[in-house]
C-alpha cells in the first residue's frame, strides 16, 4: 500500500467523523473507507463541509479521488487525499433488503472482536477495523466544555482559501458519547471507547433543536441505546488517534434491522 506519489483510487466511504478545528485546514473530519481489494484508508485531511456540493458524498456511497500514503502519520491506512480531485460516483450502496449489499461488501473484513483487532494490530500495525460487539451494555453522556480552546477558535477564524462566505462556523458539541460494551470473546472485560460518528453528533443538534433540554437525551438514549442494542444488529467502525496510536474509537456505526439480517446473510 505504499503511494509515495498521489495515485487515483475509487473508495467506498464508510466513516465520517464529526469536524474538528485544524490548524493548517481550518477544519477537518476524519473520513474512512475500503478499496475496491478492501483495503482499508484513511483520508485526511478532507474538509467535508467546504467540498463544492457536486464533490459532497454520502456514506456507503464510492469516490475517485487521488491520494497518496501520508507523511506525518505512521499509520498505515492513513493517506493524504487531494480533495479536488474527489469525485462521487453513482448511488450509495443499497439499505435494501436489510442492507444485504452492504453487509456483502464488509463481511471479508469483519473481525470477531476488539480482542483479535488488538491482536492484528501487534502483529501488523492496523488502525482501522470493523466487527460487531456481543453487547451493548449503555451509552454514556458526559458534559464537556461548550467552548472552543483559544487554539482552537484561531484556527477556526484563519482567513483561508478554503472558507466559504456562507459557511456557518462550526459547533461544538457540549457532550461526548461513549460506548461500554462487551465482545463475543473469552478474554474481553468490558470497553468503554468513545464515539465521533458525525452522525451522533447531528442527532444531538437536530433533537436539542426540536425537543429542548428536557427530552434530547431521552431521545438519543432511545436510538443509540434501545434501539441499538434491541432493534439493530449493530457493528463498530474502530480506528487509533494519530496521538495516540494504542488507542481505540469507535468512528462509525453500522446498524442494519436485527430481525431481518441473520436471514440477509444466507440470501448473498
Amino acid at each position: 500500500m505504499g503511494r509515495l506519489s498521489f495515485v487515483e483510487e475509487d473508495i467506498l466511504i464508510t466513516v465520517k467523523a464529526y469536524p474538528t478545528p485544524s490548524a493548517k485546514y481550518v477544519e477537518s473530519s476524519c473520513t474512512a473507507g475500503l478499496t475496491r481489494d478492501r483495503e482499508w484508508l484513511r483520508l485526511y485531511p478532507l474538509p467535508f463541509r467546504m467540498l463544492e456540493d457536486n464533490q459532497k458524498f454520502q456514506k456507503y456511497q464510492w469516490i475517485r479521488a487521488r491520494i497518496k500514503k501520508a507523511s506525518s502519520d505512521s499509520r498505515p491506512e492513513s493517506h493524504t487525499i487531494d480533495y479536488d480531485s474527489i469525485q462521487p460516483l453513482g448511488e450509495s450502496l443499497s439499505s435494501r433488503r436489510s442492507w444485504a449489499q452492504r453487509r456483502s461488501f464488509l463481511e471479508p473484513v469483519r473481525r470477531r472482536s476488539m480482542e483479535e483487532i488488538w491482536h492484528e494490530q501487534e502483529l501488523d500495525n492496523i488502525s482501522l477495523s470493523f466487527f460487531c460487539p456481543k453487547c451493548i451494555n449503555r451509552l454514556i453522556i458526559e458534559r464537556v466544555s461548550a467552548q472552543w480552546t483559544e487554539k482552537q477558535l484561531a484556527s477556526l477564524r484563519q482567513q483561508n482559501f478554503l472558507i466559504q462566505d456562507d459557511l456557518k462556523s462550526l459547533e461544538k458539541i457540549p457532550y461526548d458519547f461513549k460506548y461500554e460494551y462487551e465482545c463475543d470473546d473469552p478474554a474481553c472485560n468490558g470497553h468503554t471507547q468513545k464515539i465521533v460518528d458525525w452522525e451522533i453528533y447531528q442527532s444531538y443538534r437536530s433533537w436539542w433543536r426540536q425537543y429542548g433540554e428536557g427530552e434530547w437525551e431521552e431521545k438519543l438514549r432511545q436510538r443509540y441505546e434501545l434501539e441499538m442494542q434491541e432493534r439493530n444488529d449493530t457493528h463498530f467502525f474502530v480506528g487509533t488517534l494519530h496521538a495516540h496510536p494504542k488507542s481505540w474509537i469507535v468512528i462509525g456505526l453500522f446498524y442494519p434491522p436485527k430481525a431481518e439480517a441473520r436471514q440477509a446473510a444466507f440470501d448473498f
